[in-house]
């Protein structure tokens, strides 16, 4: 089983890697907005294509459920609506990124921490030591989308775990953890549950190497 060191050591340099990759792009985006103009047309190209980068991250991310167990037959739909009009939160908050360099540099750091916010709130728990882990058997991940009312989609990265006593359970995770499994076709992993606000558990499933 992995030591809580380094869970915690993992859970930092994924969070801080993945803050620091989304506010250099802000950043580069906000800088090269300015002098875009006088680019070649392929310049102009490649600042279009980390635009529409950043608006699929904010999109997967927004209609991506990670930490839950599966169940196929909840309705969602009013949650992934509220989760849409967060992503449309995302897209004004970008097109502010094009005014003054500290507002926009604001807007920058803001914007990435609510982004990693519920990962940050797992790190503190991790250091608080209010959570509970223990192995796990990973017996197949699968992507799958639910079709709910009025049109609307939900998708989900799932893994089914065995436990040491035999009982299995059906949890969602997030992209990164899918392909790392996929290709390392992993049969091992810690699981990881924290206790968050209102009675809800939030699953972590982190394979072994």
């Amino acid at each position: 089983m992995k030591s809580k060191g380094k869970i915690i050591r993992n859970k930092i340099l994924y969070t801080l890697f993945n803050d620091v990759a989304l506010f250099g792009l802000l950043f580069l985006t906000y800088s090269v907005s300015s002098v875009i103009p006088y680019y070649p047309t392929i310049w102009k190209i490649l600042f279009m294509f980390a635009i529409i980068v950043i608006l699929l991250f904010y999109l997967l991310r927004s209609l991506t459920t990670v930490g839950d167990p599966f169940d196929p037959d909840d309705d969602d739909t009013f949650f992934v609506i509220l989760k849409v009009i967060f992503f449309g939160i995302n897209i004004f908050g970008f097109s502010v990124f094009f005014a003054g360099p500290v507002l926009a540099l604001t807007l920058m750091g803001v914007n990435t921490f609510l982004v990693s916010g519920t990962q940050y709130y797992r790190i503190l728990l991790l250091l608080r030591g209010k959570y509970k882990r223990c192995e796990v058997k990973i017996i197949d991940v699968k992507k799958h989308t639910v079709y709910l009312r009025k049109g609307v989609s939900e998708f989900f990265f799932v893994a089914e775990i065995r436990y040491d006593n035999g009982g299995t359970d059906s949890i969602c995770i997030d992209r990164y953890t899918y392909l790392r499994i996929k290709a390392k076709e992993s049969t091992k992993a810690c699981l990881v549950i924290y206790p968050f606000p209102k009675g809800r558990t939030y699953y972590e499933l982190i394979p072994v190497d």
